[in-house]
């Protein structure tokens, strides 16, 4: 299982490809239903897509440099990834495998087991967190294994 590093202006952590796909893949759906995004928001909505689905190992890129271009933009992703953590909140404690492996690509790599939901909600909490200007270390100072709780404790 690969790593990337989730980055915004130079600043980021590494994630698991894992996790940060199947939060990508969250953010995608969810604009999908919405009724009248931006023309910007379908695109980044469409890479995030593509992100979450090709299987790109140790290079899963969300595109926040491309797409968050100016301050109204980066709070409609804040948003949109606040009312995703909401959602996995009141929704199941566990994403099984059957469901998780159903929104993968299908490209070789499968859950093998079932994940806490908690675990994409620390992801989004540390994608937020990262937007914030919370998360200040780069790709050679950040802690291999991601953001640490205090980083992000609540967005």
């Amino acid at each position: 299982m690969g790593s990337s590093f989730v980055s915004y202006q130079s600043k980021g952590y590494w994630s698991r490809d894992a996790l940060l796909e199947g939060w990508l893949r969250f953010l995608a759906d969810k604009v999908k239903v919405l009724p009248a995004a931006d023309p910007w928001l379908q695109q980044m909505g469409e890479h995030w897509y593509l992100q979450s689905s090709v299987g790109f190992i140790g290079c899963v890129n969300p595109g926040l440099d491309d797409y968050l271009t100016d301050q109204d933009r980066l709070e409609t992703v804040v948003a949109l990834s606040r009312s995703v953590i909401e959602d996995l909140r009141r929704g199941e404690l566990i994403l099984t495998k059957e469901w998780l492996n159903a929104k993968s690509s299908g490209t070789g790599s499968s859950f093998l087991r079932d994940v806490p939901a908690a675990l994409y909600v620390k992801e989004g909490l540390a994608f937020i967190a990262l937007l914030r200007g919370r998360i200040t270390t780069t790709s050679r100072t950040a802690p291999p294994g991601g953001p640490s709780e205090g980083d992000f404790a609540e967005s």
